[in-house]
């Protein structure tokens, strides 16, 4: 499936049928926060973009469908919508992409999680409303991660076509949320193989470019081409803590504590 994925315009039709807000209000229940993009929105930050923070992709299946109408694409809300211009100029499906090819994938996801479950579902059925086939097999979560690193240049490991372990991301240790670990081409936590010339040149900036301009150049192009699919993040921790204990806030991302920073008053 790799010619379909490929395309930017598949991707986008795909990320404007990711409804967050209503993933967050009702399968979440409030307890999460919309990605737009590799840098979080949400807590307010410094480091979010204006155009990430603007949500570059809104829900909308009326865009969904125009895009893959204007791309040749013969949309079927009623069943699988296919290639009917085949080809790699403007107006067509693209390259690689044949005469009658189906717009349908495979998702695994990892199992163990009712509402990671709820989502993919809720995925699939939105999918499905511009005719794009979405077809769920859960696995346990250990073999999710394990069989998602792929190199698309060797075929390597590469068996799947969509995989979600529900893990998220966390920039570790160094806090400073540049892509290098994640999205640069070879990156060791780069499952997908993402690789784009102006994106690794975008990320070499933010290493040695001072001030804002370097991060809001890497950000907004990959919010933009979407290397990933952004969905909601959950935390996955609720706190409560006396008011008598300080020193606990804020909490660490990824989970560890320190009581060596704790102190009670009172």
């Amino acid at each position: 499936m790799g010619p379909l994925l490929r395309q930017l315009y598949v991707r986008q039709a795909m990320q404007h049928l990711m409804d967050q807000t209503q993933w967050v209000r009702d399968i979440l229940k409030g307890y999460a926060h919309p990605t737009y993009g590799p840098v979080p929105v949400s807590p307010p930050n410094p480091f979010a973009s204006t155009y990430e923070k603007d949500n570059p992709y809104p829900y909308s299946v009326g865009d969904a469908t125009v895009l893959l109408r204007s791309h040749g694409w013969a949309v079927h809300r009623s069943g699988t919508s296919v290639c009917a211009r085949p080809g790699s100029g403007a107006g067509q499906c693209g390259a690689g992409i044949r005469r009658g090819q189906r717009l349908a994938f495979t998702l695994q996801y990892a199992s163990g999680s009712v509402t990671g479950t709820q989502e993919m579902e809720a995925m699939a059925s939105a999918f499905s409303r511009v005719g794009m086939g979405l077809t769920l097999k859960s696995i346990p979560f250990d073999e999710s991660v394990a069989i998602a690193p792929c190199d698309p240049k060797t075929g390597s490991n590469c068996q799947w076509q969509m995989d979600w372990d529900g893990s998220g991301w966390t920039y570790s240790p160094d806090y400073y949320p540049t892509g290098g670990e994640i999205f640069e081409t070879g990156a060791g936590a780069n499952k997908g193989g993402y690789s784009n010339r102006v994106n690794d040149a975008n990320i070499a900036a933010t290493h040695h470019v001072s001030g804002p301009q370097a991060l809001t150049r890497y950000q907004n192009f990959l919010a933009q081409q979407l290397p990933t699919l952004w969905v909601p993040w959950a935390p996955a921790q609720l706190s409560e803590v006396s008011h008598q204990l300080r020193g606990t806030l804020p909490q660490d991302p990824i989970l560890n504590i320190y009581p060596e920073t704790w102190r009670v008053t009172g």
